[in-house]
Order: C-alpha cells, then sequence, then structure tokens
C-alpha cells in the first residue's frame, strides 16, 4: 500500500487512512483482515523448495484464490500460512 503527502506528517495520514480504507472493503466483501503481528515474536523463517510444476500452480493459485498477481505467490503462502495457524493458536 502507498501513499504520499507533503510532509511526512500527511504521508503518515494518507497511509492510514488507507488501510482503513483497505480493512473496511475486506469486511465489505466478507474476508477477514490480516492479523496484527508483533514482529519481535516472528523471528521464524520458513524455506521451502517447489518444482517448476509446483510453483506454477502455486502462482496460479495465488491469482485465482487470493485474487493477486501470479508474482505474488510468496505473499499468498504467507497468508495462507497466518490464516493456518490462527486456527491452531
Amino acid at each position: 500500500m502507498l501513499a504520499d503527502g507533503k510532509t511526512p506528517e500527511a504521508c503518515i495520514r494518507a497511509t492510514l487512512e488507507a488501510q482503513a480504507g483497505m480493512v473496511a472493503t475486506m469486511l465489505e466483501q466478507g474476508e477477514r483482515p490480516p492479523m496484527a503481528v508483533d514482529a519481535s515474536k516472528r523471528a521464524s523463517q520458513i524455506n521451502i523448495r517447489v518444482t517448476s510444476d509446483e510453483k506454477l500452480v502455486l502462482e496460479h493459485a495465488a491469482q485465482r484464490l487470493a485474487d493477486r498477481p501470479p508474482h505474488e505467490a510468496a505473499h499468498f503462502l504467507d497468508q495462507s500460512a497466518k490464516e493456518l495457524l490462527q486456527l491452531f493458536l
């Protein structure tokens, strides 16, 4: 999400307004906004290796299921994993 302003404060205000609009749109569409994250708690990283065919499947899933461009498959996986974690935490 991007926003701009003539001053740093105006930019921050515009960014917060854009985020609020994004959350409102998600709620109107029946989606659940991303959960808040305490950055200090997320210090571990998981890397996965997939075949070229599996990567294409993930990119297609990102596009179909999350309405994201195929190159955002990593973001799709990240969000999907966080949603899955919410079920178990």
